[in-house]
């Protein structure tokens, strides 16, 4: 440690708490000068940490059928969970699919029945796309949100 007219330099392996000022009571001004921006920038780096920690995890099944014209077809669910820590529950999805034509086989509805399970500690938001390419891309044919654990009835038509 090194004195210089009566105040403690600044140290950082001294026996002294660090900014200590001997005369003039200078301890709390050079702490908030030092412990001041560290504070703010922990306080910025916690915000985009919690931020970012708000993430959707998906699963993307194809699921084909025969519409009303006779010809075969692929609608994609698209599956979103609120986390990433939601990821297996949803990869664990299950769901039927029914069809039914319509219009003179020009149209053909689709009811398809989807649940994404629980994961043991909570329920999650969940969301759900049918479109017409992968990842909710392409025209979009339904959205839905709501819980894990729930059953959800998702009712839409596509024309052959």
């Amino acid at each position: 440690m090194v004195r210089k007219s009566g105040h403690v330099a600044w140290s950082l392996g001294g026996s002294q708490p660090l900014g200590v000022d001997s005369t003039v009571g200078g301890f709390c001004v050079k702490r908030i000068l030092l412990v001041g921006p560290l504070v703010v920038v922990a306080a910025l780096m916690q915000a985009g940490i919690t931020a970012e920690a708000h993430v959707w995890c998906s699963e993307d099944p194809a699921i084909h059928f025969i519409n009303a014209a006779g010809q075969s077809q692929t609608v994609y669910l698209t599956s979103y969970g609120d986390g990433i820590q939601h990821l297996e529950a949803v990869r664990a999805q299950t769901y039927t699919y029914s069809i039914e034509r319509r219009d003179g086989g020009h149209k053909t509805r689709l009811r398809v029945m989807v649940v994404v399970p629980d994961d043991g500690r909570r329920h999650f938001q969940v969301q759900f796309v049918v479109s017409t390419d992968p990842n909710g891309a392409g025209k979009v044919l339904m959205k839905h949100k709501g819980n894990s654990g729930h059953a959800y009835a998702l009712d839409f038509e596509v024309r052959s």
